[in-house]
């Protein structure tokens, strides 16, 4: 009986042991372990935006997305940092900052060998607060996000280069989300189920999981990326 006791306490204490290091260390283990990642909501195009018959312009430096129809404001999201990005070729820069420079005539390229899965974009996006009548503070969550997929200058270069399929959504390191996207040339906006907390400067980091590959090259690109404001 004694030994059966001694037993139990002694696995009773190896379990313990073996929580507290899985605790400690759950960001080192795959998700069905650390549980991390388990049952993230899974998010998909809520409205998409055609864009104006770019190619038969004759005043491309107007084609912006400020002038998209959107249903949110604008978080104005800042890219801070990126795991990679294309070297320039020739005058063409391929900059993280290009998705976020309000133009469609530059992107953003990934510089990996297989279609950019695993790089990520890591945005900071201010908080943006006011005070209510009674003196309380508001802050406007994130409702949404919105993409310029692809290298969409024009349909050719879009068709040549990868575009992005289903991104992972972390909000300061912790994944929240995924992301799926049609592949499709146009403007694609994804409204959240529960609308992120921003009564803070926060860091949205968008990892690449699946892409649409190209005809001519592997590297994944993206045009214009942000995320939108709930005023509502």
């Amino acid at each position: 009986m004694k030994k059966h006791i001694l037993s139990l306490f002694c696995i009773g204490v190896a379990l313990l042991t073996a929580s507290h290091i899985l605790a400690e260390n759950a960001e080192n283990y795959p998700a069905d372990i650390s549980g991390q990642n388990a049952q993230l909501p899974e998010y998909y195009v809520g409205h998409s935006y055609d864009y104006p018959d770019f190619e038969r312009s004759n005043n491309k430096s107007k084609w912006v997305v400020t002038n998209m129809k959107g249903d949110s404001p604008r978080a104005n999201a800042q890219p801070v940092k990126v795991t990679s990005e294309l070297a320039p070729q020739g005058n063409i820069k391929y900059s993280v900052k290009n998705i976020a420079d309000n133009s469609f005539q530059t992107a953003w390229a990934e510089d990996s060998e297989d279609y950019g899965i695993g790089e990520k974009i890591t945005m900071k996006v201010k908080s943006n607060c006011f005070k209510l009548s009674d003196g309380t503070k508001y802050c406007y969550p994130l409702s949404g996000m919105f993409i310029a997929n692809g290298y969409v200058e024009s349909r050719s270069e879009w068709n040549d280069n990868s575009r992005v399929k289903r991104l992972k959504m972390y909000v300061d390191g912790v994944p929240v989300a995924y992301l799926n996207f049609n592949d499709e040339y146009n403007v694609q906006t994804i409204f959240f189920d529960e609308p992120i907390n921003a009564d803070k400067d926060i860091e949205i980091t968008f990892e690449i999981i699946e892409v649409y590959p190209g005809t001519e090259s592997k590297n994944t690109a993206i045009t214009e990326l942000d995320l939108m404001y709930n005023v509502y």
